[in-house]
């Protein structure tokens, strides 16, 4: 036991010490080495009548080794006076840190190991112990600060594995008081408090969470940057956590409430973990209920009903794109990472059983209407007035592409995207629009290439028609030409594709060619390239 305490002289001659102690009070002929529930006695007894003296601080960590391991029956019966024990203690010593810390760390160890009953936790001694951790929440050491959080945490979420409320409502009354107490001139411990709620807002009761949620939107109107990020990033992670297990009808709460605050200012942060925010809510809707996402409201008996509260999915998708206005790259950013959490998501691989399911409940029409919705909100983002943003965009168009590859769903859903790209890509490689960065030049050729390989030869010429009314390519469409060039190859053709989408064209100029035997002008040449260029595709083909 000493070897795995001990970690300086005087924390040794500490250990020494107990250990002299435990032995003298051992049965003779029966001493042994003294266990983790003896040391825990002794020094329970010696903090309990004040005998600590100059040593408080190594008896304190040789008590927070033992605790784990001591008998669980002893501890609950000294937790009331060892707790008033640690609680004078950090009164006392409040200006030491290391004591502060380590009194902490065991005051918070021992309420671990207490009943989780509604009853105990209303009792006074435990309220003051819950007070004394409270406390510290907001304390100047990051060190302090960042054990009571932990410690608070950890008991939330233990009772709420046990589903007591008592700790957990008072607790999150407490947030609240000092949420509604924030100031502009004074809010470093509201700021503290949302931090603390970013690991324990998933453990409120559920009966709390909505007021805590509305509360701290409300603080935009101080006007804090940091402290809006702060409540943003809160929604972010309370969203995600692997503990989050509020109702259906609560999360769809929450995700209304979250649509209606967009932020106020235009401070990066805040713009950027409003945008996870969403992606976050989003997901964690549709895991719990994936009708509710399309109706806004939860399914019931396996069928979906609509209410008219309007579409989650759609709703989100559009508030993203608005977000493409930022001036910041980091938001664009961020952007592009919840589209893409969201469509990965939602375009899943669809099973037959899923099929099956959707046809069952009467959500097959619903949905794909819907997805195509949400498809047309995707498709805007190619407005010049996002242009900044489009560089971050394309790589999640890429993913949308290979999504719909194999995943059960009609690629023609893709086609306003296509035309979309299409249109910028063709504006560029036209002169139309200037001054395009090269990157985005390249990673727009790059997800051109990837419809393609998505749509197939047909349905992309389909989508992207290839001649004009006069069946003959124009010279604004070449670069339609050169990216079937370059990614035919790369993906698997139908010969009658190329019969039927590319032949005509080719016959066309020859035809041309024909009729104007002889002729050596510039049109005649650029008929004999057509035909060259389209023919040339064949071998890309095969």
């Amino acid at each position: 036991m000493s070897g795995a305490i001990s970690s300086g002289r005087g924390l040794q001659d500490t250990v020494s010490t107990l250990q002299d102690v435990i032995r003298s009070q051992q049965e003779k002929g029966k001493e042994h080495e003294p266990t983790p529930t003896e040391y825990f006695a002794v020094i329970s007894s010696m903090i309990s009548v004040g005998s600590g003296g100059d040593r408080i601080a190594e008896l304190l960590k040789v008590l927070l080794a033992v605790i784990p391991s001591a008998a669980k029956p002893i501890i609950r019966i000294q937790f009331k006076n060892l707790s008033q024990s640690l609680l004078a203690i950090l009164k006392a010593n409040i200006e030491n840190d290391l004591v502060v810390h380590t009194g902490l760390q065991v005051l918070g160890a021992i309420m671990q190991q207490q009943e989780h009953s509604d009853g105990f936790w209303n009792a006074v001694h435990s309220l003051q112990c819950i007070n004394a951790v409270l406390s510290f929440t907001d304390s100047d050491s990051s060190k302090i600060r960042k054990t009571s959080h932990e410690i608070l945490s950890t008991l939330m979420r233990a009772h709420q594995m046990s589903k007591s409320s008592a700790l957990r409502s008072y607790v999150a009354d407490f947030c609240v008081g000092v949420i509604l107490s924030c100031s502009r001139a004074a809010y470093k411990r509201t700021h503290c408090v949302i931090l603390f709620l970013e690991s324990a807002l998933a453990y409120v009761p559920e009966d709390k969470l909505m007021s805590l949620l509305e509360f701290t939107l409300r603080l935009q109107l101080c006007e804090i940057p940091k402290l809006t990020a702060a409540v943003y990033r809160m929604y972010d992670t309370t969203f995600q956590s692997p503990y989050y297990s509020f109702s259906v009808a609560t999360t769809i709460q929450s995700l209304q409430l979250l649509l209606n605050a967009k932020p106020a200012t235009a401070d990066m942060e805040s713009n950027t973990y409003y945008c996870t925010a969403l992606a976050s809510a989003v997901l964690c809707l549709r895991k719990q209920d994936r009708g509710a996402l399309l109706t806004g409201t939860p399914s019931v008996a396996g069928a979906v009903v609509s209410s008219g509260s309007g579409n989650f999915l759609n709703k989100v998708t559009g508030a993203l794109v608005s977000m493409c206005e930022s001036e910041f790259v980091q938001v664009h950013c961020a952007v592009s990472t919840a589209l893409k959490r969201i469509l990965c998501t939602v375009f899943e691989r669809r099973t037959s059983a899923m099929i099956s399911a959707a046809m069952q409940n009467g959500t097959a029409a619903l949905e794909d209407t819907q997805l195509q919705t949400l498809l047309l909100s995707v498709a805007s983002l190619f407005q010049l007035k996002y242009q900044s943003a489009w560089l971050y965009l394309l790589d999640t168009m890429r993913s949308l592409f290979d999504l719909f590859k194999h995943n059960g769903r009609p690629v023609k859903m893709l086609a306003k995207v296509v035309s979309s790209l299409a249109e910028v890509y063709q504006a560029i490689e036209h002169g139309v629009l200037l001054n395009v960065p090269a990157n985005v030049h390249i990673a727009l050729s790059d997800t051109m290439g990837s419809a393609v390989r998505t749509c197939g030869l047909k349905l992309f010429l389909e989508i992207v028609p290839l001649s004009d009314s006069t069946g003959l390519i124009p010279t604004s469409k070449e670069w339609i030409i050169t990216v079937l060039h370059a990614n035919l190859k790369y993906m698997p053709c139908l010969l009658a594709d190329f019969g039927n989408s590319i032949l005509p064209l080719a016959n066309n100029y020859y035809k041309i060619l024909k009729s104007n035997c002889g002729s050596k002008g510039g049109e005649a040449k650029i008929q004999r390239t057509r035909v060259s260029q389209l023919w040339s595709l064949l071998p890309e083909m095969c």
